[in-house]
């Protein structure tokens, strides 16, 4: 095999050995066998004292379907009026995951302590996933 051939074998292996690894580029897990779970990794957040002068708090949560099914987030229900959500609308495939962000209006909470929380329904039925925002209005 002349040294020509041999660099185009190697170039053509290289090529196909990086399709192969970019196969599932963005896959967060490795999906668990099984219909679609929706798992939040840090699923609390502790936003501190805060007033009147922060206004609207933000704070997104990563979530991942850890399920070989796709994943679709069929309700959410946030326990405030104080509580506002975005969530992905589009399935979200097997071991990939997406941005959730919660917004809390901190101006209509009463002084002292709060914990709101909000639950996410997966296709499928099952369980809610919940996530918690909280801290200590001054």
């Amino acid at each position: 095999m002349s040294n020509m051939n041999r660099i185009f074998v190697l170039l053509v292996s290289a090529l196909l050995l990086l399709c192969v690894s970019c196969k599932d580029k963005g896959r967060i897990v490795e999906p668990k066998a099984g219909p679609a779970h929706l798992m939040v990794e840090d699923s609390e957040f502790n936003f501190g004292y805060v007033n009147d002068a922060d206004g609207i708090l933000q704070k997104d949560f990563l979530i991942v379907n850890d399920g070989s099914e796709p994943l679709v987030i069929s309700n959410v229900h946030a326990h405030c009026h104080c509580t506002e959500v975005d969530y992905p609308k589009k399935p979200i495939r097997p071991g990939h995951g997406a941005r959730v962000t919660v917004r809390l209006d901190v101006r209509s909470l009463s002084t002292g302590y709060f914990s709101r929380t909000i639950d996410f329904y997966p296709n499928g039925g099952g369980s809610p996933t919940r996530v918690e925002v909280k801290g200590e209005k001054l």
